[in-house]
């Protein structure tokens, strides 16, 4: 059954064209779509200039970034969180970054002024210490 179904594809696709050319042809789109899918990506050609780092398809200052994960651009000392760059001093989360100046709150980042009880992000201010 499956032999029948690319030969119908391939005759569908073809027209004038031998199957054998039209088969090659879907192989390689089906090839090249798994590679995509699967993260495989033409070299970059990026040329970047003596004070910058290649970095997927652009270029670093090698001054104020750093190359994260081979492809995004971020200011040194971040991190890279749900393909964003999180400044210095962030928290990844299960929503993004956190930033310092908010609570963390199992996995995730509460709201300004709220606070972190029984494991909610709850309005209110932190206990006096």
């Amino acid at each position: 059954m499956g032999n029948h179904l690319i030969d119908d594809v391939a005759k569908a696709l073809a027209g004038s064209m031998p199957r054998r050319q039209a088969l090659k042809l879907i192989t390689g789109g089906l090839s090249a779509g798994i590679l995509g899918f699967l993260g495989v990506r033409a070299a970059s050609a990026a040329k970047c200039a003596s004070n910058q780092t290649a970095c997927g398809y652009g270029c670093c200052n090698n001054d104020t970034q750093v190359c994260l994960n081979g492809n995004k651009c971020c200011e040194k000392g971040s991190t890279v969180c749900k393909g964003s760059c999180c400044p210095p001093g962030s928290t990844c989360v299960s929503d993004g970054c956190c930033p310092p100046s908010r609570v963390v709150c199992f996995n995730k980042c509460c709201a300004p002024g709220e606070i972190c009880k029984d494991g909610w992000c709850k309005p209110g201010s932190p206990s006096p210490s």
